[in-house]
């Protein structure tokens, strides 16, 4: 026997280490006695005939698990609880060979309490009584019990209970997948809405990194004027990290994206600038442990103006191809754990509008105030997971979304060569379309509301440096940082270059 605590008035035995057993009757972690409690933190290994990992008797007794405990032996439960009114909260894992991972002894009522980090191989015994099944958001599960729970509690996760097995589905990628086409978006846009200088040079000479950035400024009078030669390539690479907030089942979840756009563009005539542009990009959302990752490729295509430097006008399409892989966790599998995956595609349409609204001096500094608005439509096909003993169907849905900034921006350096500004804002965002979701789960049909917010906000701060290398190129960096109630922390960095034609 590996540790053995007996008190009436409750005792306490903490594993943080490693305990091995060897023979039969031989448990890990034995506690008795009114509320007495077992915590597993570490590593518990028996072997032999009924050598339970930990067992706990007596009256409001509990055990804590989260760690590993591997029982080998016939009989021999991973964790065996006996007493009125007790409970196992589980955050590890439990190998059970030829016995039970979970068992309580005793008819009276009892909590099994589940939470992120729980692997269960091994049958799953309630006994009798009102039996409680407490699920954590960010768990999906396939599990089989002797009976199913009397009260089952998922926090809001949709469920299935056909018999005695028990299916939750952790909603987070459906929650948040939208999210890595906003990221590859404001890739796109960002780079569009480059800094509307107020560059006084430019009036001497047109081909000023201030000028080059937009029309604001007025065509020099009397200059002779030709479209011809105010045609400008440009590349823009992108990359950065968004964080997505937990928010109703919907636990948090990270997308890293990158991606890169090519575009032309001509001054058409002094008050206005139209170009083209060719984009690419991937995203990956991923909860933590990648319990579920969804890996989206983009590639779209757009059209761009920019009218009297008071009104900049963008629309972009294109197509999203997603891939998706999914942990469910099943008692029955031989690892606790089977993987599900799916392939599946979706279009979107994005325009956008942004309004100039407001130049003035502050400090000594040019400062430009400007109000953006973009909504965008993405649909996303239906698919059929493959790969476990839970087969679940989701239905195409039309996911909508408005988008609105609110920015100031500000010279920092401004002359003929570089140009350095500032910029600071908020960012408000309003979805719908996103809080239903339909699917078939073992011909069951279902539906639910994923959770991710449907009104959030965020503030940012950016900075952007150019550099004229000569008279028809310039290179530029941007980076940005934001924070809000939805998306919580983001960093995105781009770097491109323009060149006249």
């Amino acid at each position: 026997m590996g540790i053995q605590l007996i008190g009436s008035g409750g005792v306490t035995a903490t594993n943080n280490g490693s305990i091995t057993t060897s023979g039969d009757f031989a448990p890990g972690i034995s506690v008795s006695g009114t509320n007495s409690q077992a915590i597993v933190n570490g590593v518990v290994s028996t072997s032999g005939d009924s050598s339970y990992g930990v067992n706990a008797f007596g009256l409001g007794t509990s055990v804590t698990h989260n760690g590993t405990i591997n029982t080998s032996g016939p009989n021999a439960s991973g964790i065996l609880v006996d007493g009125l009114d007790s409970k196992a909260i589980i955050s590890g894992r439990v190998f059970s060979a030829l016995g039970n991972a979970i068992e309580f002894a005793s008819v009276a009522d009892n909590e099994l309490r589940l939470l992120p980090g729980t692997v269960l191989q091994g049958g799953l015994v309630f006994g009798g009584g009102t039996d409680t099944l407490n699920v954590a958001n960010g768990l999906s599960l396939h599990y089989t019990f002797d009976k199913a729970p009397d009260i089952l509690n998922t926090n809001g996760a949709p469920s299935l209970v056909q018999g005695n097995v028990v299916d939750v589905i952790d909603t987070t990628s459906f929650a948040h997948i939208d999210n890595s086409l906003d990221a590859l978006l404001a890739g796109t846009f960002n780079m569009l809405a480059k800094p509307k200088t107020s560059n006084a040079n430019a009036e001497e000479n047109p081909n000023a990194l201030g000028y080059a950035q937009s029309p604001t400024n007025k065509w020099p009078e009397g200059a002779d004027w030709q479209a011809e030669d105010h045609s400008r390539v440009w590349a823009n690479g992108f990359a950065g990290l968004q964080s997505n907030n937990a928010s109703g089942s919907a636990t948090q979840a990270n997308t890293v994206f990158g991606g890169g756009v090519i575009g032309v563009e001509s001054m058409l005539d002094p008050e206005f600038t139209a170009g083209a542009f060719v984009g690419f990009g991937a995203a990956q959302l991923s909860t933590p442990g990648n319990t579920q990752t969804v890996d989206a490729k983009g590639q779209y295509a757009g059209l761009y103006g920019q009218i009297g430097g008071h009104i900049d006008l963008a629309i972009t399409g294109g197509v999203l191809q997603h891939t998706s892989s999914r942990q469910i966790l099943n008692n029955l599998a031989a690892t606790g754990i089977e993987t599900v995956t799916a392939d599946f595609n979706g279009y979107f349409v994005a325009p956008e509008v942004t309004f100039n609204l407001l130049e003035t001096d502050f400090g000594g500094k040019p400062t430009r105030t400007s109000l953006r608005g973009r909504y965008t439509f993405q649909h996303i096909d239906g698919y059929t997971e493959n790969g476990a003993d839970s087969i679940l169907t989701v239905g195409a849905r039309d996911v909508h979304a408005l988008d609105t900034r609110l920015k100031v921006e500000a010279d920092l350096v401004n002359d003929n060569e570089t140009l350095v500004t500032a910029r600071a804002g908020v960012d408000g965002q309003f979805n719908w379309g996103a809080n239903s979701v339909t699917a078939n789960l073992l011909g069951t049909n279902l539906t639910f509301d994923p959770g991710g917010a449907p009104i959030s906000g965020s503030a940012f701060v950016g900075l952007t440096a150019n550099k004229q290398l000569n008279e028809n190129t310039n290179l530029y960096f941007d980076t940005e940082l934001t924070s809000g109630t939805a998306h919580g922390f983001g960093i995105t960095a781009q770097a491109g270059f323009k060149s006249s034609f």
